[in-house]
């Protein structure tokens, strides 16, 4: 971090309590990282980023830095690619500026004596047009989730989605590789993978958000499989 950024943003020290009975904490070896206790702050959606870059802006670097005592901070969910951007407000990880911005955030992060590791995020049909310049969101299927999009003027209803095709799937999956080197160019101690609720990957695993003909069936004995009639 240079000295100039650091004399723009505040980053507290953080004292570690002594060795304490309380499990939660308790130091924890969690792969190559030593936390200092079991407290892991979850990813929250806070809607800082710059508008019209996605990049991160002073504001993250100190609001992550001032919860460094977290024996671990996942970063709010962030976008892999433009295509999977799809919530006004919230950073990328895919252009050199954001990779810079969120290089300040873990910067900032480690002089307070933290961890932080981003989570990388495709909404899919979670987006919406005014969110990709007028494109249409792009899904698993072409199934409206009928769940709400967060745009720049306001919540909207969800649109029908183009479904992806095969090649556009590989693409994706390769985004998802490229925004993870990226996350650790710009200094994050790992990544997570946001597959829950209703975005891209959950998309394909949902009842919701697939025709009845390509729903998950489990064969008895067999593990979770896809079959695609």
């Amino acid at each position: 971090m240079s000295r100039g950024f650091l004399a723009e943003v505040y980053v507290p020290k953080v004292t570690h309590a002594r060795e304490s009975s309380e499990p939660l904490l308790t130091p924890f070896r969690m792969g190559d990282l030593d936390l200092p206790n079991r407290v892991i702050m979850a990813p929250l959606t806070r809607m800082r980023a710059n508008p019209d870059d996605h990049v991160p802006t002073i504001l993250q670097a100190e609001y992550y830095a001032q919860r460094a005592s977290a024996g671990m901070i996942i970063a709010e969910a962030t976008a892999i690619s433009p295509e999977g951007f799809g919530w006004a407000g919230t950073p990328g990880l895919w252009s050199e500026e954001q990779l810079r911005g969120w290089r300040r955030v873990t910067d900032a992060v480690h002089a307070a004596g933290g961890r932080i590791i981003a989570e990388l995020w495709h909404t899919g049909a979670i987006s919406h047009p005014e969110l990709r310049d007028g494109l249409q969101p792009v899904s698993a299927s072409d199934v409206d989730p009928l769940q709400v999009s967060v745009t720049r003027t306001g919540r909207k209803p969800t649109v029908t989605p183009l479904p992806l095709t095969k090649r556009e799937i590989k693409a994706t999956v390769a985004d998802f590789g490229r925004a993870a080197r990226n996350a650790l160019v710009a200094g994050f101690d790992g990544v997570q993978i946001l597959a829950n609720y209703l975005y891209l990957i959950s998309q394909f695993l949902n009842a919701a958000t697939q025709p009845p003909q390509r729903r998950i069936r489990r064969k008895p004995g067999k593990p979770l499989a896809i079959h695609m009639i």
